[in-house]
């Protein structure tokens, strides 16, 4: 498969690590009492940064690559640009973030259109730069926080004035902006049914944290809710058709998304949590704390604790996707992936994506990135690859040109494609597409549901 470059744009970005991916929703049983957002169907709806208001980063009818994988097309800027990742792939665009918002052809990474937010007429502290870092896309708009601030005397950014806006998803044209004059930030935008789901600062005086629920018509606010949070920015809620979710500085809060209204509060002597995810009526969360790490699951219903694992000593874990029988988890050990039997958070295997020699003197030449995750049709994709969700087994890897590549995590799978960011954008694409055909379907089978792209 021949390689190509497209030039995103000469613009400079701002510094960061790359985002992690996740996935799209999962569909529910009739009898659960809580229902997740329906995944979205089609080859390309990627529409969140961690796939869908569920954040599960699994999605059985969508589309991934398999058989001989190569890299299809590469995107670069002509200035400094960690911060720069794909955060959403629907209808055939891809949604960039960096210091600004792209839409990219999918097919070959032409820029479609580029979207710069404005600087308020207001007071700053030093000459003020705008940065776009997360995109969320519903209904043909795109809506994205905005932090404007300035460098300090230490060369450290400082954030003085914070946005949510929406822009026409064909066009990149401006549809309205909610402004917030305060320091802290608005988190990823979630979408579902006409409302955005949002934690940020008061609107008006920019005091304080709340949860929102706004009208993704107009950014007007239909219910807000206090949250205890002393940091200035804030993991974004995870959302069913019924309830919100959000973990503040203590535990974890369940709101009822039409109301507002606390339907229960859990773990509330424990700091630092994350809510990861929804899949099938429970709600997963993870605290690193030194010492150690743990993975809690919660009833998404009550907020009872089903189950939890701990990790011990010096190490980092963190939630990566969910299917119907497992949880897939990446530590900051040499073990790139472990699957947890989703039921009482047993183990039920490890895997380590190989990496080609390492030379004497030098690094490896095509070194393959092993973070990020998402879990679409009969496969498990980790960073640049793709194994068994059965056992780990690897089923295709396909490295990236070195010799550093620690910073390159997959940032979603869309229409037969894998897309990772780190120093730049590399898409990858495969000889054959899998998808699945429901969630019943055992993962135990090879991924033989494929068909040739050039039949």
């Amino acid at each position: 498969m021949k390689s190509q470059k497209s030039l995103i744009g000469r613009r400079s970005f701002l510094s960061g690590a790359a985002a992690a991916v996740v996935g799209a929703g999962v569909a529910l049983g009739a009898s659960d009492p809580i229902q997740a957002q329906p995944e979205p169907t089609g080859e390309e709806h990627w529409n969140h940064p961690r796939g869908n208001a569920a954040s599960t980063a699994f999605s059985t009818d969508g589309v991934g690559p398999t058989g001989s994988v190569s890299i299809a097309w590469e995107g670069w800027s002509g200035g400094y640009h960690s911060d720069m990742s794909v955060k959403a792939v629907v209808d055939g665009m891809v949604y960039v973030t960096d210091s600004s918002l792209s839409a990219l052809d999918a097919a070959d990474g032409t820029e479609l259109w580029e979207f710069r937010a404005e600087i308020p007429d207001r007071e700053f502290s030093d000459t003020p730069a705008a940065a776009i870092e997360s995109a969320t896309v519903m209904d043909g708009v795109v809506y994205a926080p905005v932090r404007i601030g300035a460098y300090d005397s230490e060369n450290i950014y400082r954030t003085e004035h914070t946005a949510v806006v929406a822009v026409d998803a064909e066009t990149g044209d401006k549809l309205w902006r909610r402004d917030a004059p305060v320091a802290g930030m608005f988190s990823t935008v979630t979408a579902v049914d006409g409302s955005l789901f949002v934690c940020g600062p008061d609107f008006d005086s920019g005091e304080g944290r709340f949860v929102y629920a706004l009208d993704a018509n107009d950014g007007s606010v239909r219910w807000r809710q206090p949250i205890a949070v002393e940091s200035e920015d804030s993991s974004p809620p995870v959302v069913t058709d019924e309830s919100v979710f959000v973990a503040p500085d203590n535990g974890v809060t369940a709101y009822n998304a039409a109301t507002g209204d606390i339907v229960w509060e859990a773990l509330p002597r424990v700091k630092d949590l994350s809510v990861a995810m929804i899949s099938d009526g429970t709600l997963f969360v993870n605290e690193n704390t030194e010492p150690g790490a743990t993975i809690i699951a919660l009833d998404a219903a009550s907020g009872d604790e089903r189950w939890k694992t701990s990790y011990g000593g010096d190490v980092r874990v963190d939630i990566g996707t969910v299917d119907m029988e497992r949880l897939y988890v990446s530590t900051s050990e040499d073990t790139d992936v472990i699957a947890l039997n989703r039921t009482d958070g047993s183990e039920a295997w490890r895997a380590t994506i190989p990496q080609p020699p390492i030379p004497p003197e030098n690094p490896p030449a095509e070194p393959i990135p092993a973070h990020g995750m998402a879990r679409v049709g009969k496969l498990l994709y980790v960073g640049g690859a793709g194994l068994k969700p059965s056992d780990g087994s690897i089923v295709w890897k396909q490295g990236i040109e070195g010799p550093w590549i620690a910073g390159y995590w997959l940032d979603a799978v869309a229409g037969g494609r894998v897309y990772l960011s780190g120093d730049s954008l590399v898409v990858m694409e495969g000889a054959k597409i899998q998808t699945g055909t429901s969630t019943a379907q055992s993962d135990t089978e090879q991924p033989d549901d494929t068909v040739d792209k050039t039949t």
